[in-house]
């Protein structure tokens, strides 16, 4: 983004004139909009869709049950001879986001939660960077950039970190090992030899990018990282019903002993070709799907006309960390070092009321000098949350207090209704 001129004029006036301002936890600019948008852009902003940005992409953030709220050119606080927006409602909306408590419209988002939660949600997150590493040494850089093991048989995906010299996380990111394509479809390459399909989050996206070049340049590698991110966008559909309604739309066997946890697929859905991998960053049953953007109106559409019988709605990335959160699915933002200080909470920017268990939750990292951090020495730490001055007593989960055995993940439901967060203590 730093190329693009309207982006770093407008967003440095910004910088400068809320210099002074408080800044809220969700915040967004109204600098530097609607310079990246996905196909779906306008389809999801006539749904209601409140978006966000990152790295200069729009993504949603919450849905409207009534109304929209597009996002106008920026008027420079009406500066500089610029008219000033009256009436803005994606402003007006913003304002209903400063505060240091919940927000007005915090039932729209528990809404979207729930609805994953007991039914199934559809998440578009195309702004993901989305790259191919082929080549003769494809796995060699593979296996020195990834921290996770990626010496894996062709159709399987694992979540993992790019980490640097000190050890600290620069990245993370899903990698699938994939078979050649016909190159008919930017999700069917042709190349030789071993291939790796990498989807990591949009805000971070260029700078996975560059690591990654970096790497291959200084180690030499044979190989080259092909980035589509353009070309192919991404829809996540995610909750209990996720499999009813996807199936009615392949003859693929979506089954988990056809299609386990941690793995994809090129498949035919709503007669598209497309590359499924069954991931979630929700915790619940679901699939990406990874689709090539000439394609992806026609799969949105008959992904929700599929799923109008179950309930579907469109749901946003405050849905999705809320969810994440509750779920204990670390994003990159969460991964850092902490202070040399041991057993007390690292409040830092993921709080949250899980809508599912009713419970404020928030992710922490620990850190000790001397000794080693090992269950015992967590659970024998005192902990307390401090909210605007005030302490708060808080309980430690060494697992995910929702669903602690996965089993939601697997498609298990059959103990939906009993207490996880008694057994994740």
């Amino acid at each position: 983004m730093v190329r693009n001129s309207r982006w770093l004029k407008e967003t440095s006036h910004e910088a400068y004139a809320k210099n002074y301002s408080m800044v809220f936890p969700h915040d967004e600019q109204l600098a530097g909009r609607n310079i990246r948008k996905d196909v779906l852009h306008q389809i999801l902003e006539d749904a209601g869709c409140h978006f966000q940005t990152r790295l200069g992409w729009e993504r949603p953030g919450y849905f409207l049950t009534t109304g929209t709220a597009p996002v106008k050119d920026y008027d420079y606080y009406g500066s500089y001879d610029h008219p000033q927006h009256e009436m803005y409602e994606y402003g007006q909306r913003l304002e209903d986001d400063y505060s240091f408590d919940f927000p007005k419209h915090h039932d729209l988002i528990e809404n979207e939660c729930l609805t994953c939660r007991n039914g199934v949600a559809a998440f578009n997150m195309s702004y993901f960077g989305k790259y191919y590493l082929t080549g003769p040494d494809a796995q060699k850089a593979a296996d020195w950039i990834f921290s996770n093991d990626v010496q894996k048989p062709e159709g399987s995906t694992v979540y993992t970190c790019i980490l640097n010299k000190a050890g600290g996380v620069e990245s993370d990111l899903t990698v699938s090992t994939i078979a050649p394509g016909d190159g008919a479809t930017s999700v069917t390459p042709r190349f030789d030899g071993r291939g790796f399909y990498i989807a990591a989050a949009g805000f971070s996206a260029e700078h996975t990018k560059t690591h990654i070049t970096t790497a291959i340049e200084d180690q030499r590698f044979n190989c080259e990282l092909q980035d589509i991110t353009e070309d192919v966008c991404l829809l996540s559909v995610q909750g209990p019903k996720s499999r009813d309604v996807l199936q009615a739309l392949t003859s693929s066997d979506l089954s988990n002993d056809s299609f386990p946890f941690g793995t994809s697929q090129v498949v035919q859905l709503a007669g598209h070709t497309l590359r499924a991998i069954r991931l979630t960053f929700v915790g619940e049953l679901g699939w990406e799907l990874h689709i090539p953007k000439d394609s992806t109106v026609d799969v949105y559409h008959a992904v929700m006309k599929a799923g109008a019988a179950h309930g579907i709605i469109n749901a946003g990335y405050r849905a999705i960390d809320s969810l994440s959160v509750e779920k204990v699915m670390c994003h990159f933002s969460v991964w850092r070092q902490s202070g040399e200080t041991a057993n007390w909470s690292d409040s830092y920017g993921k709080e949250n009321m899980a809508s599912r268990s009713k419970r404020a939750s928030d992710m922490v990292m620990s850190n000790t000098t001397g000794s080693k951090v090992t269950n015992k020495f967590l659970k024998d730490g005192r902990y307390t949350i401090e909210r605007m001055g005030e302490e708060f007593p808080a309980q430690i989960h060494i697992k995910s207090p929702f669903d602690p055995e996965n089993k939601r993940i697997q498609g298990i439901y059959e103990d939906d209704n009993e207490d996880v967060l008694e057994r994740a203590s």
